[in-house]
């Protein structure tokens, strides 16, 4: 005659897993609530996670979207032109252009006049003029700040 089967104790591991999940809620609330480490590290994360969801086509050099917000109104570009509003000259516009970071010229009549792309890679190739930050490894995740047209003596 063969012993009987063992039995589990399945209600000794069912309590355990449930104060086990009780007690991960009851922490993860008082994280939460109180804003205590990890929060800002989960939450960063997150953002993080987030980011990659969205923009992953400039971060694999696919496509510029990490910059770009939906129009607020229909259409493309400057729909209206008052003359009486607009000064004389050129205009001077940094961003992007045709995919590309640059600068570029427009006349009042909306035709281009210059364009110069500007490439982060190819002006600093080993930028050792901002070592120990994080170098951006892409001329789609740079801007262009301050510049300005100068007169030149011709």
């Amino acid at each position: 005659m063969s012993a009987p089967p063992k039995q589990r104790p399945w209600g000794l591991w069912l309590a355990l897993v449930l104060v086990v999940a009780l007690a991960g809620a009851a922490l993860g609330a008082t994280i939460v609530s109180q804003r205590v480490f990890p929060y800002w590290e989960v939450r960063a994360g997150w953002a993080m996670v987030q980011d990659m969801r969205h923009h992953w086509p400039t971060y694999f050099g696919r496509k510029p979207t990490k910059f770009f917000q939906p129009a607020r109104h229909g259409g493309s570009g400057v729909t209206m032109f008052e003359p009486t509003e607009s000064q004389p000259g050129v205009t001077f516009i940094t961003g992007l252009y045709k995919d590309q970071v640059s600068l570029w010229l427009v006349d009042n009549d909306g035709r281009l006049r210059w364009h110069w792309p500007v490439s982060y890679g190819a002006i600093w190739p080993n930028p050792q003029h901002i070592a120990g930050k994080p170098v951006p490894f892409g001329d789609w995740l740079t801007h262009i700040h301050g510049a300005a047209l100068l007169k030149t003596a011709m």
